[in-house]
């Protein structure tokens, strides 16, 4: 059976909990509804028993590399093109990369050997990656899809020799765009809603790179009557625990699991946002969800460093930690230098033939 297009990703069923690596499956799925395109999601611990569906245009695996290893073969070698999100999709089947012809599109997703450095040093997993990187990009008909202009740079510096093509896609998430359309285009909420009470707000999760500690530190020092704290989050009970081990009054700070349509009415209350990031590499080039939702509501982020991403270069409107304190003063109005921003990005995005560019129909400079 000759299939067209080939997702190594999981499909974004209800099955998945919407993180930032399943947001980015979705946008892009959502170019690609009316084609006739699979989803394989290859295991090396899971997927024992192979699940499989057939959905009119869409079809999904979920296999084990070792119980289903010529059933992933055939699926990989009679697909056309094969569109990879991110390279822990492609580590699991390496070895099988190099034998194929097929276009190859890396959504990148990250800087990804180098998280795994920054996070467990140079592990057996980081040299696999790293090894998978560079095969990828030892070959001709690839196009590598970079969340920013950084990560592009970033891959440029890292492999002067490879012959094929960059597309920047940037991080926007679907809701976004929803509420754009809902609104006529216009995302602007310039009006301040909470008399002169400081919203600040915090969406995500717990993971050791998101920097909660600091975070909780900052809001512990920070306690007045003027500020009101808000903490958006799929870990709610996780957070109660961490938070147990600071002096937060309970009625100063409020903890919610929200679905992804609640988040808004949040977003459009809140003068400040927690996105507490190191200057690495990996933060560098990297496009957080959060960060593009923040921007598209005016909010102004409160930053360990600025370095994220491309959002210095386009001289986004932020404070650094330092200098958050309860003397800090509740904006007259949402950031228009933010809101312009987050514009820029939807519009940038919305102008790409992003299916006619994987399919060879538009063409791509390897500038």
């Amino acid at each position: 059976m000759k299939r067209k297009l080939l997702f190594l990703a999981p499909f974004p069923d209800i099955r998945y909990p919407k993180d930032g690596m399943i947001n980015r499956v979705i946008s892009i799925e959502s170019h690609f509804k009316n084609e006739k395109r699979t989803y394989l999601y290859v295991s090396l611990r899971k997927h024992f028993i192979k699940f499989h569906k057939n959905d009119g245009n869409l079809e999904i695996f979920e296999l084990n590399l070792f119980f289903h290893f010529f059933q992933i073969i055939n699926i990989l070698f009679s697909s056309e093109y094969i569109y990879a999100h991110s390279i822990n999709m492609v580590v699991r089947i390496w070895f099988l990369i190099i034998f194929l012809k097929r276009r190859i599109i890396l959504d990148a997703h990250g800087a990804v050997p180098e998280e795994i450095e920054f996070l467990e040093n140079k592990s057996l997993l980081y040299y696999f990656l790293l090894l998978t990187e560079k095969i990828v990009f030892s070959k001709n008909n690839v196009i590598i899809v970079c969340v920013t202009e950084a990560m592009k740079n970033h891959f440029k510096t890292k492999y002067p020799k490879f012959n094929g093509k960059y597309l920047v896609y940037s991080i926007f998430p679907e809701q976004l765009y929803i509420e754009s359309m809902n609104n006529n285009g216009n995302n602007i909420y310039h009006e301040t809603i909470n008399d002169d009470k400081i919203i600040v707000l915090y969406s995500g999760g717990t993971a050791g790179w998101q920097k909660i500690d600091l975070m909780l530190e900052l809001i512990e020092r920070n306690q007045s009557e003027k500020i009101e704290y808000i903490i958006l989050t799929a870990e709610v009970e996780k957070f109660k625990q961490i938070i147990q081990n600071f002096k937060i009054p309970k009625e100063r700070i409020l903890i919610k699991s929200l679905p992804q349509s609640e988040l808004s009415e949040y977003y459009k209350n809140a003068d400040y946002g927690f996105i507490l990031r190191d200057d690495n590499v990996v933060n560098n080039v990297s496009n957080p969800t959060k960060l593009v939702e923040y921007l598209f509501y005016g909010i102004i982020p409160i930053v360990l460093s600025p370095n994220i991403g491309d959002y210095k270069s386009y001289e986004f409107e932020y404070i650094t930690y330092e200098k958050f304190s309860i003397t800090l003063e509740k904006p007259n109005e949402k950031s228009k230098k933010n809101i312009a921003i987050a514009k820029i990005l939807m519009e940038t995005n919305l102008n790409i033939d992003y299916k006619g560019i994987i399919f060879g129909y538009r063409e791509l400079s390897n500038t």
